[in-house]
């Protein structure tokens, strides 16, 4: 009896060191499985260099347009939101709550925005829209940029204007106001752009700069009737501006901040 009782205890000792080296095997081994599946972040800068035709734009300065007038700009503000990385590969990345209010200093024509935590992989396409989406646009209850405080919303309706241009123009002496205030849903405009396709020498970058010309509002797709309608909040001229101004924005070079 003492015998079995001895080789029950061996038996029994053996399975439970079995279990354990077991066990612990497993759990190493999970360990550096999840270790493995730890995806590699960077950050990445959009820069966006605002010009006119073949000037810098800054603020006060006064530009000829192709309507025979000059037009000196005073307040200029759009939004940006929703972007989205393509990678090489396959992969998306869409940036969470990325609503941007891309708003210009006297004396500067850069603004940039820096993102955090964006997977460590070769960047191939953007898409970014100008205007806030449906979603957000019919409540103003928003904080950060989107808070009503920018003096980005409508006061007589719900919404969020998408861009404001304020300033002035000038033709043979005279002098008028100009007042963009663009918003509304269907002048959401969403912008993509294959980034290798254009910069396929640079693989190995985190700023994306982009050139945004202000002359496109003007000079675009369509002829803007700027002796009648000077002050636009909506409407088809609203509708010509927002197809105008969607194509302000080209790629201009890559670059890296290390």
């Amino acid at each position: 009896m003492g015998l079995f009782k001895g080789y029950l205890f061996d038996c029994t000792y053996s399975f439970l060191k079995l279990f354990l080296f077991a066990f612990i095997s497993l759990f190493f081994a999970s360990c550096d499985k999840d270790d493995d599946s730890v995806e590699e972040v960077k950050s990445v800068v959009f820069r966006f260099d605002h010009v006119f035709a073949d000037r810098d734009f800054l603020l006060d300065s006064i530009y000829s347009i192709p309507s025979e007038y000059e037009v000196s700009i005073e307040k200029f503000k759009y939004y940006l939101s929703n972007f989205k990385i393509g990678f090489n590969g396959g992969k998306e990345f869409l940036i969470p709550e990325s609503y941007y209010l891309v708003k210009l200093q006297r004396g500067s024509s850069m603004y940039e925005v820096r993102v955090d935590s964006i997977p460590d992989k070769e960047i191939k396409r953007l898409t970014f829209s100008i205007g806030v989406d449906e979603e957000k646009n019919h409540t103003i209850d928003h904080s950060g940029d989107l808070d009503p405080v920018n003096d980005m919303v409508w006061t007589w309706n719900t919404g969020y204007k998408f861009l404001l241009m304020e300033g002035r123009l000038f033709l043979d002496g005279v002098e008028k106001a100009l007042v963009y205030h663009i918003g509304e849903d269907k002048n959401f405009k969403t912008l993509s752009f294959d980034i290798l396709e254009q910069n396929s020498d640079n693989s190995d970058f985190d700023v994306i700069e982009f050139e945004v010309d202000l002359n496109k509002i003007f000079d675009g797709k369509h002829v803007l009737d700027l002796g009648n309608n000077s002050s636009v909040i909506s409407g088809d001229e609203a509708g010509k501006i927002s197809e105008n101004y969607k194509d302000m924005f080209s790629v201009n070079h890559l670059d890296t901040m290390r």
